[in-house]
């Protein structure tokens, strides 16, 4: 059987949560609220393990690796909901690192693959090779370094205007 892989399961959990969030946000909140602290640290620890042992837990069948990153979405999404109350005990600072890359996924997000591709075909162009294990983290290191620097000068250059520009047709 012939699966093509599109990841419109991973956007539609992801945008389900988004969706709640701006159409139901006080029901949502109400609701995670709710939920004891201790069980969301439970949750996220459980998340955490599964992800660490997922190979071990989930012996790798078509059926399971087509629909372990569904099952991923899932429980990741679980994740960022328990972080949307703005009162939440669990929270990442706007100073931290995390919440800067939160600011520019969307860049990282459109651009990696392109990096990805552009970087292998340079490298093939010019006949460089990427096999061993420093190679190869060699070339992760620099993918990641441009993914973050065009994500970076997307956010500042393209996406805040953008977000201005919506704002006065509010």
């Amino acid at each position: 059987m012939v699966f093509c892989n599109t990841n419109f399961d991973l956007f539609g959990v992801g945008a389900i949560l988004g969706y709640l969030t701006v159409t139901k946000y006080e029901r949502l909140t109400d609701l995670i609220r709710k939920i004891p602290f201790i069980v969301k640290l439970i949750y996220i620890v459980t998340v955490i393990t599964i992800v660490i042992f997922l190979k071990t837990i989930f012996k790798s069948t078509e059926n399971v690796d087509i629909l372990h990153p569904t099952f991923l979405s899932v429980l990741f999404t679980g994740i960022i909901a328990i972080f949307i109350p703005m009162e939440s005990k669990l929270k990442i600072k706007n100073s931290n690192i995390l919440s800067y890359f939160g600011r520019i996924s969307y860049g990282l997000y459109m651009y990696h693959s392109l990096v990805v591709i552009f970087l292998f075909v340079a490298a093939n162009a010019f006949q460089i090779e990427i096999h061993g294990p420093l190679q190869l983290i060699l070339s992760f290191i620099v993918m990641l370094t441009c993914t973050i620097i065009i994500s970076m000068a997307s956010f500042h250059f393209l996406e805040k205007n953008i977000l201005k520009l919506r704002e006065k047709f509010r």
